[in-house]
């Protein structure tokens, strides 16, 4: 046993000062909240030179850095104060500690190398005592996001392999992680920083075993990591200094999340938030075949309602285009006169222009390839990097003419008439710096793209709202207004693509109107173009409606159910989000609820999106703070009164859901109140 300098950081780990909306605060007000207990949060350095982080539920043992998975081996350590500096044969490594703002600081500089490895881990191989789940965020749209329960499976599922079966697993993280005690205790770890480098955590496991075909289990231990991809870049032996990990406590994981993804937006300087989208696309009606003849035909539906259907926006999507890559070259059978008639259209009728670009792809067929095959991005053997089956090609960023044709995609569309963009395979943009050959050499591939944003957001304008579609979140913090949280809204309710629609919508909500808007795509509000029913329709809807991110449809709306559902999901204007009260729990059913504070009242959709028929009692207490409410059973058709109740005792079959309006009064709801809080 090493002896050990112990240096303790006592630090009273709560409620932090979150900086957040004024709509936001009245919303997690208005429900409710946990008493933050402090915590002593002490680390020791050991004479190793490795780092214990202890709390009352959760510790993290033996911390130690490592250089592409490596743990370093020094020739010296130095200690001293909350520090400890690792001499190397060819180099030094620095970690310190401190408490800023109720949060255990981690910082790392690298001295004396003439370039960055890879991956540098200033925490790796830490032990991880006392959590019972993980919280592990995928680097971008699709997840896989959630809470990982360690106790069941799959991280109990056997890995077959010719000496036996090992059950071991392995979660990687981006953006937070969370590791989540059974007290409830919570530490979420992000850095706060994600200009330069692209930084993940990973939770594993590691076995013991004995035995004839290692059948008998010994010990099994958790370990976690986090870390830096660096890519190799030049550092020509000058002192430089990580971006600190942040070590986030407290004893409720929504709140200890919260105040995490708020810390990250004040260093990443978000963008002031724009008002919730409430918008049309135009894809799922006739994908990449609709033209501005559809268009029009789009707009004698809509004048003929009455009320009309409202819309912020209409976006046009793929299809415009002759060529992916080609986007000034636009189809004449669908669009002979270009596109700016169709944005002045959708002016003329009073909402914002939208447009889909796909903004690093480039086709095979496209004059943009036949013309500057240098601006495409190779890979280090000279092939192409390619996607869509091998049709396209990814643009190289890096290259300054390809920039420079970039900018004047984005500037066309805006001087159009485009104030909404939704970009689309945005992942293409961000490749290793050192599993590719691009035109200009030096920086990481976080920097190649946030240039490209940079440029992208200088042409269409601080004013334009920026959905980004298939995109590492990380990367864009600081450009998008909204993200796509999930896949394609499927054609049918059982499809994998619905899970992961409800499973990262829920699980990237704390970041919601903070780090950007989630975007869930379209929902459906009739059965004409897909196959849901009735109550798959309203299940899903509602849950769009009432989440607080962007509500979007693709239909044709020229019908009153669909005009009427459409207007039940407007959002109130304010950066409001739902409250999840389960949200790190597994429950039967999915739950959500929103406050309407000017009446004293709340909106709670439960919705069972299983495929079997489900029971389970909720207490109003636990859903928002009060023990007895008057309760109405709520839809887009009116609302009926239930009684005064201190529990919703639930009994849904397969994708049917239930929306209740509960009220401190026993007045109903108003009949132009919607689930989004507007009033029309």
């Amino acid at each position: 046993m090493f002896p050990r300098r112990e240096f303790i950081q006592k630090a009273a780990l709560g409620s932090a000062g979150l900086l957040l909306s004024e709509s936001i605060l009245n919303q997690l007000h208005a429900f409710p909240t946990h008493v933050e207990k402090e915590f002593d949060t002490k680390w020791h350095i050991n004479a190793d030179g490795s780092i214990d982080i202890l709390s009352e539920s959760i510790q993290l043992l033996g911390c130690y850095p490592a250089i592409d998975g490596v743990p370093i081996k020094p020739v010296s350590i130095i200690i001293k104060d909350n520090a400890v500096a690792y001499q190397l044969p060819k180099g030094k490594i620095t970690i310190s500690l401190q408490r800023q703002d109720q949060t255990v600081v981690y910082s790392s500089y690298l001295e004396g190398f003439d370039k960055a490895p890879h991956w540098f881990l200033p925490l790796a191989g830490a032990k991880v005592v006392g959590i019972e789940k993980f919280y592990y965020q995928g680097i971008g749209f699709g997840g896989p996001s959630g809470f990982a329960d360690l106790k069941s499976e799959p991280y109990k599922t056997p890995i077959t392999t010719e000496m036996g079966s090992d059950e071991t697993w392995m979660l990687e993280s981006y953006l937070i992680a969370g590791l989540l005690a059974e007290s409830g205790q919570t530490l979420a770890i992000s850095a706060l920083d994600h200009r330069d480098y692209l930084q993940k955590s990973t939770l594993y496991n590691k076995e013991q075993r004995f035995g004839l075909i290692n059948r008998h289990l010994l010990a099994e231990s958790v370990y976690f990591q986090s870390e830096f991809s660096m890519e190799e870049v030049a550092l020509k032996g000058a002192k430089t200094q990580l971006p600190d990990l942040h070590l986030q406590f407290g004893n409720n994981a929504w709140n200890t999340f919260v105040t995490l993804a708020q810390r990250i937006a004040n260093e990443m300087e978000v963008r002031p938030a724009k008002k919730p989208r409430y918008h049309w696309c135009s894809w799922y009606i006739k994908q990449k075949q609709f033209s501005y003849q559809d268009l029009k035909k789009f707009y004698e539906g809509y004048n003929n309602q009455n009320p009309k259907p409202e819309f912020q926006t209409v976006q046009i999507d793929d299809g415009y285009e002759q060529y992916y890559g080609d986007w000034l070259d636009f189809r004449k059978e669908c669009w002979p006169d270009g596109i700016k008639p169709a944005f002045d259209l959708i002016k003329k009728n009073g909402q914002e222009a939208g447009i889909w670009i796909g903004a690093f792809m480039v086709h095979k067929k496209s004059k943009l390839f036949a013309q500057h095959p240098d601006w495409v991005l190779k890979k280090a053997d000279d092939s192409y990097f390619s996607g869509m089956d091998d049709s396209c090609y990814y643009l190289d960023s890096s290259h300054p003419q390809a920039l420079d044709y970039l900018r004047k995609v984005f500037r066309y569309m805006k001087q159009a008439g485009a104030t909404f963009f939704k970009t689309d395979f945005m992942d293409w943009g961000l490749q290793d710096s050192m599993q590719c050959k691009r035109y200009t050499t030096g920086k990481t591939s976080v920097q190649y793209y946030r240039e490209a944003l940079q440029a992208i957001r200088e042409e269409i304008g601080e004013d334009s709202y920026w959905l980004a579609c298939i995109s590492p979140f990380p990367a864009f913090l600081g450009f998008a207004d909204g993200v796509r949280a999930a896949n394609d809204t499927p054609e049918k309710w059982g499809s994998n693509n619905l899970d992961n629609v409800y499973s990262q919508m829920q699980s990237l909500h704390y970041a919601n109107n903070i780090l950007f808007q989630t975007d869930p795509d379209v929902m459906y509000l009739n059965n004409k173009l897909f196959n849901y029913t009735d109550a798959e329709i309203n299940t899903f809807a509602y849950f769009c409606g009432i989440m607080g991110g962007s509500v979007n449809t693709s239909e044709w709306l020229d019908d009153a159910d669909s005009v009427k559902l459409w207007r039940f999901l407007a959002p109130s204007g304010k950066l409001e989000q739902a409250v999840l009260p389960y949200w790190s729990e597994n429950k039967k059913f999915v739950v959500a609820a929103r406050a309407y504070p000017t009446f004293g009242a709340w909106g709670i959709l439960v919705s069972n999106i299983s495929e079997e028929s489900r029971k389970e009692i909720y207490f109003l207490k636990e859903l928002v703070g009060s023990t007895e409410l008057h309760v109405y059973k709520w839809s887009q058709y009116g609302s009926a009164y239930l009684g005064k109740k201190t529990a919703l005792e639930q009994n849904l079959a397969s994708h049917e859901s239930a929306l209740y309006y509960v009220s401190k009064s026993n007045k109903p709801p108003l009949a132009n109140l919607t689930i989004g809080g507007k009033v029309w």
